[in-house]
C-alpha cells in the first residue's frame, strides 16, 4: 500500500529539549492529532496496519520510535528511561509537532507510559487508548515490584531476568533471527484463554521457551524490517524500560490511578501477560473509561493485521475527535 511505503520510508526526526531525538512517522495531513507509542521489542513500524485507518478517517496519525528504539536517541543513563522522562518526550513531541492537545495510543510497555500522561502531562494528553496492558499494571505491585516478583516466582521470571546488564541483550541478539521475533505470532487458541493466576506461570523463562507457538504475524519482509533495525541498535535501550520499574514505583508512589480524560481499554481474550480478566474493573477508575475485549487476539495485537482493531480504534476516535488539536 501506496501510503505506508510513503510514511515508514524515512522519519522525520525531531530535535527535543535536551537534546535528544525522536523518529515520526506521519499519515494524514489535517485533523486531530493521534500518536502511537510501540511497546518490546517493537518499532514505529508496529503501527503498519492501523496508520492508514485513521488517517483515512481524518486524523493525523503519527508512530514514534520510543525514545530507545530505531531512529530515536538510545541515551546511556537509566534514569532516561523512568516514567517521568517518557511522558516528559511524550508531551515535547506533542508541542514540537504543533499541537496543543493529542490522544495517546500505546501498545505494551507504549501502554504503560500512555496511561501516565493524564497524570503527569496533563496539559497535552486529551485521551488515551491502551492495547492489552491495563492500568494498574507494574502500580499494584507495591513499592518494590521487583522484590514482589521475586517473591512469587523466584528468579525466574522474564523481568527480573532483564535486569542483568547484558545477558538479555546477547541472548535476543543471538536469537534474532531464529528465535527473538518467532514469539511474534498469534497464540495457540486451544491453549487460552487463561486465568490471570496461570498467566503468571507461562511468564516464567522456562515456560515462555517452551509455549506452542501459532500462526505468525510476520510476513518475511515485515520480519526483516525488525530483523535489521534491531541488528543495528540492539536491545539495550528497550531493556532500560524494565530496568526502571523500580523507580517508576517510587516516582508514581502516592498518585492516584483515577482517569480523569475519555479512556479506551482495549483487551484480548488470548495474551500470557495481560489476561483480559486482569482489566475487568478498570471502567471504575472514571467516568469516561471504557472497555473492549478483542476475540480471539493475541499479545502482538497491532501486528496481527486484523480489520476489527483499526475499526474499533477509529469508532472511538471520531466520538472524541474534537478533544485533540
Amino acid at each position: 500500500m501506496m501510503i505506508m511505503r510513503d510514511v515508514f520510508n524515512e522519519p522525520k526526526m525531531l530535535r527535543l529539549p535536551g537534546g535528544s531525538e525522536i523518529a515520526v512517522y506521519r499519515a494524514g495531513v489535517s485533523g486531530p492529532p493521534v500518536i502511537f507509542c510501540h511497546g518490546f521489542p517493537e518499532l514505529a513500524y508496529t503501527w503498519r496496519h492501523v496508520l492508514p485507518a485513521v488517517a483515512t478517517a481524518g486524523f493525523q496519525a503519527i508512530a514514534l520510535d520510543m525514545p530507545g528504539f530505531g531512529r530515536s536517541s538510545q541515551p546511556k543513563a537509566i534514569e532516561h528511561y523512568d516514567i517521568v522522562s517518557l511522558t516528559t518526550r511524550l508531551g515535547q513531541v506533542c508541542r514540537a509537532l504543533g499541537f496543543e492537545r493529542a490522544i495517546y495510543v500505546g501498545h505494551d510497555w507504549g501502554s504503560s507510559v500512555v496511561w501516565e500522561m493524564p497524570l503527569l502531562q496533563p496539559d497535552v494528553a486529551a485521551g488515551v487508548i491502551a492495547l492489552n496492558t491495563p492500568r494498574w499494571k507494574y502500580r499494584r505491585w507495591g513499592d518494590r515490584p521487583l522484590e514482589y516478583l521475586r517473591d512469587l516466582h523466584g528468579s525466574d521470571h522474564y523481568m527480573l531476568y532483564f535486569q542483568q546488564p547484558g545477558l538479555p541483550e546477547a541472548a535476543l541478539m543471538n536469537e534474532l533471527d531464529a528465535g527473538t521475533l518467532k514469539r511474534f505470532r498469534k497464540p495457540p487458541f486451544d491453549i487460552f484463554p487463561i486465568d490471570p493466576d496461570s498467566a503468571l506461570a507461562h511468564q516464567h523463562l522456562s515456560a515462555i521457551r517452551n509455549i506452542p507457538l501459532g500462526e505468525t504475524c510476520l510476513s518475511d519482509a515485515e520480519a526483516s524490517v525488525y530483523i535489521d533495525e534491531f541488528r543495528r541498535t540492539g536491545f539495550t535501550g528497550g531493556l532500560k524500560y524494565y530496568r526502571n520499574i523500580d523507580r517508576n514505583a517510587q516516582l508514581l508512589r502516592g498518585t492516584t490511578e483515577r482517569i480523569d480524560v475519555p479512556a479506551l481499554m482495549v483487551a484480548v481474550t488470548h495474551d500470557i501477560y495481560n489476561p483480559a480478566q486482569a482489566s475487568e474493573d478498570i471502567e471504575q477508575l472514571g467516568n469516561q473509561v471504557e472497555r473492549i475485549v478483542m476475540q480471539r487476539a493475541g499479545h502482538w495485537l497491532p501486528d496481527e493485521n486484523r480489520s476489527d482493531l483499526p475499526a474499533a480504534l477509529v469508532s472511538w476516535l471520531d466520538r472524541y475527535r474534537h478533544i485533540a488539536g
